[in-house]
């Protein structure tokens, strides 16, 4: 629209048409622009071309487009035809998106850490985002947003002292044998061996993953807010009051792509199949075979595993330490004589509200052809009483 106002400005005598399928003048002035621009005489058509011929002597361009507002075939030539592209974010982003593992919404663009509290802040601390880095907008809002971002760097530089992440690993010292089997399992060695031969967590390393914790044979190593005792009597009172014959979902979703998935079905009134239950986990990594197994003895029928799209990992090694517990499960179930597959891992980005919807209505349609499991096997999946 602003091209054509231009164009028709500097030659009143040139014919401009504008043909879209919707318009929507959504900002300050917009509608005023849009108004002002039909007074120049561009004409804007409701109708997608659906013709392109070029005339050989002429060479001009006729087009052929129905206008589904008067229901009126429209056919013209003309000496120039513009296609609108919609915009999209740079290809040459994704070297950056991959480096910072930076999330996309659905639609290709960054995403924001929470479009109302943090809109320029995005999942990985100190990254901030402006502009058509996000999404299409006009300078106005560009600016406003780049100012924004600016302010929360200037914000971040100025502190004297840094707060972390309280989801941290920890040792129970007083589980812990000195295996040290848990060392090899943290791609960030924040776990050491102490004077007394039991394995400690360096804070300022750890990232709150909960990879390393399905390593530990004693369960000593521990995650501060999803510690193995919380999500043991989390899928106890989710399963608690299960009804005879109701099947269940547990979904063990990560927080930042599939729990934020699943907020956004409930913020948008979307709705999914009621066997689905959801439990909020730092990553899929922090899912031990041993709370799959409780899970199953518990009265959970089938089990569904969310993370991050690989590029999208805040952190990388996650979803394979995920499928890795998994593999371990599947044998174990095996061993105990259960059959079907009943495990189920699922890489969600942030605006996956329809697949969300779509995974857990085929994992209810795959419950609807298994036995449900008897209760001497569920006695034997997990020995945690």
């Amino acid at each position: 629209m602003k091209l054509a106002s231009l164009l028709k400005a500097a030659k009143p005598e040139t014919d401009i048409y504008v043909f879209y399928t919707d318009l929507r003048a959504f900002g300050k002035g917009f509608e005023e622009y849009y108004k002002k621009s039909q007074k120049m005489g561009i004409k804007f058509v409701r109708g997608k071309p659906s013709h392109f011929t070029e005339n050989p002597f002429t060479k001009q361009i006729s087009i052929t487009v129905e206008d589904t507002l008067s229901r009126q075939v429209i056919e013209s030539d003309f000496d120039l035809v513009v296609l609108a592209n919609g915009m999209g974010l740079s290809k040459a982003s994704d070297p950056i998106a991959n480096f910072l593992k930076l999330a996309k919404s659905e639609d290709g663009f960054f995403k924001e850490a929470h479009p109302k509290y943090k809109p320029v802040d995005t999942l990985v601390e100190g990254v901030f985002i402006a502009g058509t880095a996000q999404g299409p907008k006009d300078i106005p809002d560009t600016v406003a947003q780049a100012s924004a971002a600016a302010a929360r760097v200037m914000v971040t530089l100025a502190q004297k002292e840094f707060k972390i992440d309280p989801i941290l690993a920890f040792v129970d010292q007083n589980k812990c044998d000195g295996c040290e089997k848990c060392l090899e399992n943290c791609p960030k060695n924040a776990i050491v061996m102490n004077g007394n031969g039991k394995a400690e967590v360096v804070e300022a390393l750890c990232l709150g993953c909960g990879s390393c914790i399905a390593s530990c044979p004693t369960e000593a190593l521990d995650l501060h807010a999803y510690t193995s005792d919380q999500l043991y009597a989390q899928i106890d009172a989710i399963l608690l009051n299960k009804p005879e014959g109701e099947k269940r979902i547990l979904v063990f979703a990560d927080n930042n792509c599939t729990y934020r998935v699943a907020d956004a079905l409930g913020v948008r009134k979307m709705k999914y199949t009621a066997e689905t239950r959801i439990m909020r986990m730092p990553s899929s990594g922090r899912v031990t075979p041993n709370l799959i197994m409780y899970a199953f003895k518990k009265g959970a029928d089938t089990v569904l595993i969310g993370d991050c799209e690989i590029n999208n990992l805040p952190v990388p090694w996650t979803s394979k330490v995920g499928k890795e517990n998994i593999e371990v499960a599947k044998k174990r179930l095996e061993e105990a004589g259960v059959q079907g597959d009943r495990i189920f891992f699922e890489e969600f980005n942030a605006g996956a509200l329809q697949r969300f919807i779509d995974t857990v209505t085929n994992i209810s349609e795959t419950m609807k052809g298994l036995q449900p499991i008897t209760s001497e096997v569920k006695e034997g999946l997990c020995q945690r009483k």
